[in-house]
């Protein structure tokens, strides 16, 4: 019997998952070691800063900026968890926010949402400053 490859993943706690976290689903030849405890910001960070797990679920947007500051990152079109994420724009009307335009966004390197939200709904990226202060590198 060959011996078995030991990969760590890193990933949310999703249900499409579950079996290989738990082990009932075993991928044939690897011994494979499910991580779920953290937050996807911990995640992509840890990954793209520090290269600490063998394959990690990241955003696209974290993807590509790891692919152009030259990271040896290879993604493959499998998706854990999808869904619909302008569900999850929020406006504080009691600051005066009333509609999507009348928010600035905070900079960050990693706005998939962001970008995506604001530019359907009529916010100008190319006119924000882009930055962040935990900037991978």
């Amino acid at each position: 019997m060959s011996k078995k490859i030991h990969l760590t993943l890193a990933t949310g706690d999703y249900e499409s998952i579950r079996a290989l976290k738990e082990g009932t689903v075993k991928p044939d030849g690897i011994e494979l070691t499910v991580l779920t405890d953290m937050t996807s910001d911990i995640r992509h960070w840890r990954m793209i800063r520090n290269r600490e797990f063998d394959a990690a679920e990241l955003s696209m947007s974290n993807y590509l900026m790891a692919k152009y500051i030259g990271l040896p990152f290879v993604a493959i079109p499998v998706f854990l968890h999808r869904r619909f994420r302008h569900g999850f724009v929020f406006l504080n009307t009691a600051k005066g926010i009333r509609k999507p335009t009348d928010l600035i966004f905070a900079p960050s390197w990693s706005t998939n949402t962001g970008c995506r939200t604001g530019r359907s709904n009529g916010l100008n990226r190319t006119k924000k400053r882009w930055s962040g202060r935990r900037q991978p590198t």
